[in-house]
């Protein structure tokens, strides 16, 4: 950042992946350096030396396989491993730091340096509305893509500063905190929750900068045994910790299993009565979550006051609002037919009931806080622009500092272009929209000013009762089937609820992120992609059985009846995700139709 060097946190390929993933991987990557303009590539020299071995690998691997095939020509290069499209050139921090690769130095007074700094200056940058502010870009960070292609939101000094601040002053983040995670520097959770916050705690009146405690462990390291997180945060008495709601699920059903059939650890070898402020946010909040986790380690010293709900975005750097403890039930066929969160049952607060209970017409909703400080969020018809009351389900809009100016090198769009109104085929920016004219719900000056302000529309669908925000779905991934609007989320939780998902993989159930079973129109109809629990071995007639228990289900629950040909049984990590972890949805369901699942 001295340099004027433009961070671009970005996820590295696998050398130990398949070759196959190991060149997609790799594709993926130079595709997020060419769209970021990136000329340079900053790892470790053990990663560097891997990924060189990995790519020699994959030559050998191609030349072979054109010489097998008779495609090598003389002066042809069959091999080299994947082709680049980029100038993208790697140094590792030790290289830096020694100045052993003089081309790749960040300092002033160096060729290489200067020249890389001309090029990813943010001065450079061309994002909606204009140039950049004069605070300057402090890193770009590209979406998950797990509803759409990555996009690189740019994030201003100021932001992320903004941001930063919000996150200490609502947790409470305090010099003699401890933090674990095991989330990676390229995921806006873990780059900023993870590493940026503990970075950014004022030091006292006169003395130094303040010294935290912060764990980190390998992302793979906990996909390979989830233990090791709850096992960290005991060894470094954790105060604080953060992850997507699958992580905790995952954690607390492994650990159960384990314990079970060893009785171990017991209680005292695990000490996890320190953590104050556990975050589950990134991804759709289960309500049962919070519960679940508890169960399993409450002899351990866990307090299930500690775990809340938040929610976030990476074009809010990444934090919005936090502190939902509590959950709604309400009536799926209102939610799903018209939009409405009706309550059908008591929820954890004493929300008086509006209607009797029905277990077959339910929907439990976790909350995930409110807003706090000069965080503004209001849920929007995204047709008509005006509020919505109070139960009723809109898209989310924001308006706060933490609010990035837009996305990296992206076309500004042309004047007749609105954020407020359909948008162009050839570009689609959420920021910089406002609220129609004369909306209902507020105050007549008090309309006016809502009006002036700009906001942030997220995609996301939710509701609002009594200031806190209840998410319910993403508006891309909305599936509309007779009249029925029905989230991915609420399928995948149906089929895992169900008495056959202990022989297949229901959503939630099984490790690395994967929610297991994924809803999607597929030609007017549903489709659901579940993958089998690891280590479970099925016979012909078993595959039948959970088939057809899964369409049972799902015709009770949602109303929506599909053949027996719509429903995809896959081994483990055989759908596609992001590299947080998220199914691509999208890309799921294009697969199914094309039959390359």
């Amino acid at each position: 950042m001295a340099a004027k060097v433009v961070p671009v946190p970005a996820y590295p390929p696998d050398p130990s992946a398949p070759p196959s993933k190991f060149r997609a991987q790799v594709r993926a990557l130079e595709e997020i350096a060419e769209r970021a303009g990136a000329t340079l590539a900053l790892t470790t020299r053990a990663y560097d030396a891997a990924r060189r071995c990995a790519a020699a690998r994959l030559g050998v691997r191609d030349l072979a396989e054109a010489l097998r095939r008779g495609r090598l020509r003389a002066g042809n290069d069959a091999g080299g491993g994947p082709k680049s499209r980029t100038t993208l050139e790697w140094t590792s921090l030790s290289a830096l730091a020694t100045g052993s690769n003089r081309k790749c130095r960040l300092s002033d007074d160096d060729e290489g340096g200067a020249r890389c700094a001309e090029r990813c200056s943010s001065k450079q940058l061309r994002v909606d509305g204009g140039a950049a502010d004069d605070s300057g870009v402090a890193f770009v960070q590209f979406t998950s893509g797990s509803t759409s292609r990555p996009r690189g939101v740019a994030i201003g000094h100021r932001q992320l500063s903004h941001n930063c601040a919000l996150i200490r002053q609502q947790f409470g983040v305090k010099v003699d905190d401890a933090n674990v995670s095991w989330l990676p520097q390229y995921h806006d959770m873990g780059l900023v929750g993870g590493y940026l916050v503990p970075l950014t705690i004022p030091p006292e009146p006169g003395a130094k900068p303040a010294e935290v405690t912060s764990a980190f462990l390998s992302p793979a390291a906990f996909i390979k045994d989830p233990i090791v997180w709850a096992l960290a945060m005991s060894k470094y008495g954790a105060t604080m910790t953060q992850a997507p709601d699958f992580a905790y699920r995952l954690c607390a059903e492994r650990f159960a299993l384990e314990r079970s059939a060893s009785s171990s650890p017991r209680p005292g070898e695990l000490n996890l009565s320190k953590l104050r402020r556990c975050l589950n946010a990134s991804e759709r909040i289960d309500a049962d979550t919070a519960m679940i986790f508890s169960r399993a380690f409450e002899d351990f010293g866990f307090d299930v006051r500690a775990m809340s709900a938040g929610y976030g975005l990476a074009e809010s750097v990444v934090y919005v609002c936090d502190g939902g403890c509590s959950h709604e039930t309400v009536s799926a066929r209102r939610l799903e037919c018209d939009l409405i969160a009706e309550c059908v049952r008591f929820d954890s607060r004493g929300l008086k009931s509006f209607k009797s209970f029905d277990p077959d017409d339910a929907r439990r909703v976790a909350s995930c806080g409110a807003p706090r400080g000069d965080v503004k969020v209001l849920v929007v018809d995204p047709q008509t622009r005006l509020t919505l009351q109070d139960g009723r389900v809109g898209e989310v809009w924001i308006a706060s500092p933490s609010v990035a100016r837009g996305y990296w090198n992206e076309t500004s769009p042309r004047d007749d272009d609105s954020p407020n109104g359909p948008p162009r085929a050839h570009y689609s920016s959420p920021f910089g929209a406002t609220l129609a004219a004369r909306s209902t719900l507020f105050r007549r000056g008090f309309a006016a000013e809502h009006e002036k302000e700009r906001y942030l529309r997220t995609g996301d669908l939710a509701y609002m009762r009594r200031g806190e925000l209840y998410v319910v779905g993403r508006l891309k991934d909305l599936i509309v089937i007779g009249g029925r609007n029905i989230a991915p989320e609420d399928v995948e939780r149906t089929v895992r609820e169900t008495r056959w998902s202990h022989r297949g993989r229901g959503a939630g159930n099984g490790c690395n992120g994967c929610n297991g079973c994924n809803g999607h129109v597929v030609r007017e109809s549903l489709a659901v992609v579940a993958e089998v629990r690891d280590g479970v071995e099925l016979a012909p007639a078993d595959l039948g059985v959970i088939v057809d228990g899964i369409i049972r289900a799902v015709a009770k629950a949602h109303g929506v009846t599909m053949p027996r040909c719509h429903v995809a049984l896959l081994r483990k990590n055989a759908a596609p995700r992001t590299t947080s972890g998220k199914i691509r949805r999208g890309e799921c369901a294009r697969r199914f139709v094309a039959r390359e699942l």
